[in-house]
């Protein structure tokens, strides 16, 4: 497909000649690979393969659409390459460097003007980057000598090449003469993803090449009356061609057919990568019994689904008839169609979806505003269901950039104007909210927070139970934000107002007691959080098992203050406990039995136990570096209390690079006056002195 520019931030223009420009976006490799999955041999890049080949050493790809595809694709080249399982970005970039070898790496989808391309793009001497982009301020990247080239259809030979290749036609004078019409200007534009789409439609048997052009005028006069700032745009074409392609769905009686249509809506409303199976499954096992385990909540409760939400999910998904589970084969069969008409990618194990950028808004911008309403609602209908509970899940990793995707897709005065059924807006919006304050969007969660406030809903007035519930989401994100004194003043309300619902041994108040503990911790004021949290867990021994998650977590606050309090024996002893129940029950990577791990390593800092505290906090902050983003707060905490580990054991050169890039990631995304980004940076002035003053006395 058309990228727009092409920069060459090292390449000498001897090196890489015009053909391989004729490169379509993500096909770098021998054979090239079509949304569809048929490989194509593109005739000008295997002549510069053949020519070119045996100058490069390795041909890396990277795909740059984001800053977390970026650092991934480092550190899988090099997994690959050098077959090191564990290893981190900066190193996997540095690995790449220090190449003797000459290399080409191809960065492409380097579309986003809010990435700085430039931290991440490495050196090498005699070695080659080639950046594919369509935004045009990517034009200083290229050096001054090879500098760019726009550019937006292929060759005329290679387009008729690819059509006739794609639509599998007989190589002969007629279909020749026909693909030369259709690859031109009034059709496909000789633009690359257009002539694949157009040849999958042609290999369904759906209609011949001399056909298609005028099958492609129509759909295009009507497309294009509804998009007329694309009017003069090849992207206008492009849509016309994902057009053809629907309306043949649309043709078709079969229920597959029907069942992909409705999927494509909400696939739209979706991130366009890592669509999963198994948030499909979980929704449906969810949609079975909607209140299993809120049968306690009361019926306008803002914490539970209702038919609203599952009524959404069964116009596109299909329970079996004797399980009322999600019929997995009939779901297969829709994706299937749309994967026929290169619409999607299905991953052939993981049976994960994913979307060209291009027709992923082509398949949101095709339908009109009330069914663009309709299909936002459903796949928001289908991330909140797929949610069967609020406490932390493993899967809140997948299904977080589709809910941030989706919750992008509307702003917060759309909410406003329109006319929705509010209750069930904010039930979805709660649970994303609980989701984004789990995975540390704290931020995302409080302009959800906000937004539910904003609709005045009349089953959330001031001083209800389901107020009470935004309100404990609000405590939580502002503690993640460092903003102590809101926390107080917010739990201190939730408080007050279990004090007059609920008994003393209710979950929920139980767990808002907990939480003013915690808040009691970061106001300094931890006799008054011990009287609290002890408190919790005597109530909680007594009436629940002792692996029941409530009460390993209020363990894991009570010995944390027991630390704060200068009585770290305690800490430790109960830290043990809790440690050794979790490595029983949960995973290594699960974020409770981090959080203990790191807690305990904690106390042997503070009891001087610093051998223990190092070899623990290595193994964590290896875990969270696999698993976390490198901006994670948790995965920093961890990193600050290893560097503070071996600063007091006196190995300062092995803190003092943890340290600086704690620091240098905390003021690019925490404020200057945020509690932990004040800790490291008085860490960091400690380190780097003793630094200096251990260099220079090992000079005399």
């Amino acid at each position: 497909m058309s990228t727009g520019l092409v920069s060459t931030p090292s390449v000498h223009p001897s090196r890489v000649e015009n053909g391989y420009f004729k490169l379509s976006k993500r096909h770098f490799a021998a054979k090239m690979r079509t949304p569809g999955n048929q490989n194509i041999e593109d005739s000008s890049y295997m002549e510069w393969v053949g020519r070119e080949r045996a100058s490069f050493w390795g041909v890396f790809w990277i795909d740059a659409s984001s800053i977390e595809s970026i650092r991934r694709g480092f550190i899988d080249i090099v997994k690959e390459a050098a077959a090191m399982p564990d290893i981190t970005f900066e190193n996997a970039k540095a690995w790449i460097e220090n190449r003797a070898e000459k290399w080409l790496l191809i960065f492409d989808n380097a579309d986003d003007p809010k990435i700085d391309y430039f931290k991440y793009l490495p050196s090498g001497e005699g070695s080659c980057i080639l950046m594919t982009t369509r935004n045009d301020g990517c034009k200083i990247y290229g050096s001054e000598s090879t500098g760019y080239e726009k550019f937006e259809k292929l060759e005329f030979p290679d387009a008729v090449e690819l059509l006739l290749k794609t639509a599998e036609a007989k190589q002969n004078p007629h279909n020749s003469e026909a693909a030369e019409r259709l690859v031109g200007d009034e059709v496909l534009a000789q633009h690359t993803l257009s002539i694949v789409h157009a040849g999958a439609f042609i290999r369904q048997g759906l209609c011949r090449l001399d056909e298609y052009a005028t099958m492609f005028e129509s759909q295009q006069a009507r497309l294009l009356s509804q998009h007329p700032d694309q009017a003069n745009s090849v992207y206008g074409d492009v849509y016309a061609t994902f057009e053809v392609s629907a309306k043949a769905i649309m043709s078709e009686s079969k229920q597959e057919y029907k069942d992909a249509l409705e999927l494509l809506k909400v696939l739209a409303h979706l991130h366009r990568e890592g669509v999963s199976e198994d948030m499909f499954t979980r929704a449906c096992n969810e949609a079975q019994d909607p209140k299993q385990g809120w049968q306690r909540e009361p019926e306008n409760s803002i914490r539970i689904v209702s038919s609203w939400h599952t009524d959404r999910l069964w116009r596109f998904l299909h329970p079996l008839p004797a399980t009322k589970e999600l019929d997995v084969f009939s779901m297969r069969k829709a994706k299937n169609v749309l994967l026929s008409f290169s619409l999607i990618n299905v991953h052939p194990d993981t049976y994960e979806i994913s979307m060209h950028p291009l027709v992923h808004t082509w398949a949101r911008d095709r339908l009109e505003v009330e069914m663009q309403d309709d299909a936002w609602c459903t796949a928001a209908a289908t991330l909140a269901l797929s949610k069967a509970h609020l406490g932390y899940q493993e899967y809140f990793n997948n299904i977080q950039p589709h809910v941030e995707f989706n919750i992008s897709l509307r702003p917060k005065d759309y909410f406003l104007a329109q006319k929705w059924n509010t209750l069930e807006i904010c039930r979805v919006f709660y649970r994303f909210a609980w989701m984004l304050c789990r995975q540390r969007n704290d931020t995302g969660a409080l302009s959800l927070l906000d937004l539910i406030s904003s609709l005045q809903c009349p089953a959330i007035p001031p001083n209800s139970l389901n107020w009470r519930h935004i309100l404990f989401i609000y405590a939580c994100c502002h503690e993640h934000l460092g903003n102590s004194n809101e926390q107080l003043r917010l739990i201190k309300e939730v408080v007050s107002f279990d004090c007059n619902a609920w008994k003393p041994d209710n979950p929920s108040r139980l767990t808002a007691q907990e939480a003013l503990g915690a808040a009691q911790i970061k106001q300094g004021n931890y006799q008054e959080a011990i009287e609290i949290l002890e408190g919790v867990v005597k109530i909680r021994q007594d009436i629940i098992y002792p692996e029941s998650q409530g009460l390993l977590r209020s363990k894991h606050k009570l010995a944390m203050v027991y630390t704060y309090n200068k009585q770290p024996e305690k800490a430790i002893w109960l830290l043990k406990e809790v440690v050794q129940i979790q490595e029983r029950i949960l995973a290594p990577t699960h974020p409770y039995r981090l959080a203990s791990q790191h807690e305990l390593a904690f106390a042997y800092i503070e009891n001087e136990q610093l051998e223990q505290a190092i070899q623990l906090l290595k193994e964590v902050v290896q875990i969270k570096e696999r698993i976390l983003a490198p901006t994670h707060p948790e995965r920093l905490g961890s990193q600050h209390e290893l560097a503070r580990a071996y600063y007091y054991s006196g190995q300062y050169q092995q803190a003092l690079p943890i340290i600086q890039e704690v620091v240098r990631i905390q003021e690019e995304t925490l404020k200057a006056d945020h509690p932990y980004r004040m800790m490291a940076e008085e860490a960091l002035d400690a380190m780097s002195q003793q630094s200096r003053d251990q260099r220079r006395q090992t000079r005399r």
